[in-house]
């Protein structure tokens, strides 16, 4: 999404890898409608059915490339946040 002030182009990088193998990010929503970040380990991509397959992901809070404050970046691109969890929600855990 060319209309998201990301913090770094690290984060940028990992959130265009949703649905790959390896590492990603992605935008995740809570019961209550806001959202935060998530990254997810995949060793399969998303079109790649056959074998068995390992996704994880966990919550975070920090860009692993910078340093900001997630929720911070959140606030300031709401959104654009709400087209990627739209973009993003067919591909999280759970």
């Amino acid at each position: 999404m060319s209309n998201i002030k990301y913090c770094c182009h690290f984060l940028e990088w990992r959130i265009e890898e949703v649905g790959k193998k390896g590492f990603s990010i992605l935008v995740d929503k809570m019961p209550n409608g806001s959202y935060y970040f998530v990254q997810q380990g995949r060793s399969h991509d998303k079109d790649n059915l056959s074998g068995h397959h390992v996704t994880f992901q966990i919550a975070i809070h920090y860009c692993f490339g910078c340093g900001k404050k997630l929720s911070e970046l959140i606030d300031d691109n709401k959104q654009e946040i709400a087209q990627l969890y739209e973009l993003h929600k067919d591909l999280l855990m759970g």
